[in-house]
């Protein structure tokens, strides 16, 4: 709460009493005092209760976030323009790579020559596809190309469109 919210609360309050009536002004203070003693529980409950939400928030964060970076696939996800937003730890493991040689990379630079066609139709028709379409390509990695199974799907809120997929290795 804050102090203006107080401020209004005890001028409401000195407005209900009835200073005419033969009370003291220790009765006035008293009352008041009370008044905040009782909004300063509900300050202190409310803010452990926060405390505790918060805490279950951030481990349950912390645990979907172990499953996203350790699932047995390769995870990515791209915005409209098939820029890497976010890929986990095991497709990173599996292409020999670190996190910060495909994000913000487009993921049409790691797949392979041969596959550039077949990607390009996949891609336009998981936008008019309202569920998951599989395609067969390689991926290029740091030391070698992998084979793999992407399994993607388009996803579009009010304000973003998103590409997500899974990466069976096939090799």
């Amino acid at each position: 709460m804050n102090i203006n919210l107080l401020k209004d609360k005890v001028t409401t309050l000195l407005k209900g009493l009835d200073l005419d009536d033969a009370q003291s002004i220790e009765d006035v203070v008293y009352r008041i005092t009370e008044e905040v003693s009782v909004y300063h529980q509900e300050l202190w409950y409310q803010k452990e209760e926060l405390l505790r939400v918060q805490q279950e928030l951030e481990k349950s964060k912390q645990y979907f976030y172990s499953i996203f970076e350790d699932a047995p696939v390769g995870y990515i996800i791209c915005n409209a323009q098939m820029d890497i937003l976010r890929v986990n730890n095991t497709l990173l493991q599996q292409l020999e790579l670190d996190a910060t040689d495909l994000l913000r990379h487009s993921l049409k630079e790691i797949v392979q020559e041969e596959f550039q066609d077949a990607f390009y139709f996949y891609e336009r028709a998981l936008i008019k596809k309202k569920k998951p379409i599989s395609l067969e390509i390689g991926l290029k990695g740091l030391c070698k190309s992998v084979l793999v199974t992407l399994q993607g799907s388009h996803y579009r809120d009010d304000e973003r469109s998103f590409y997500r997929f899974a990466i069976m290795n096939q090799s």
